[in-house]
């Protein structure tokens, strides 16, 4: 099975004689996630958490367990390991301000010759 999630493709590939997992369980499970951390989604849990204007948000169990995860491993590799990583999204160009970051990198970047 294949489709779309969190901005690009999913496929599950599994094994069971027992039993059948359709499409629309996967697609239920998906939409969950989606809901909760798809930052393609304005209204999904992380795009609320990720606006200026919000101050407190209500996790669910979902953005709780990565949120905790993501304090772990900065703790474990003494902050190298850091959740903010939209700066990095942004400047690779796929982030939310990627327009205004790519007339930086032009500015300062000397044009290719290929």
């Amino acid at each position: 099975m294949e489709g779309p999630a969190q901005g690009t493709q999913f496929h599950v590939t599994y094994f069971a004689s027992d039993s059948l997992v359709r499409r629309s369980e996967i697609d239920s499970i998906l939409k969950v996630i989606d809901l909760s951390m798809s930052i393609y989604r304005k209204d999904s849990k992380i795009s609320l958490f990720n606006q200026d204007s919000v101050m407190q948000i209500e996790m669910d169990k979902h953005m709780a367990h990565v949120i905790a995860a993501s304090f772990r491993y900065n703790k474990l590799s003494k902050g190298q390991f850091d959740i903010t990583i939209a700066p990095l999204v942004n400047l690779w160009g796929f982030g939310i301000k990627k327009a205004r970051l790519l007339r930086i990198r032009q500015q300062f970047m000397p044009p290719s010759n290929l």
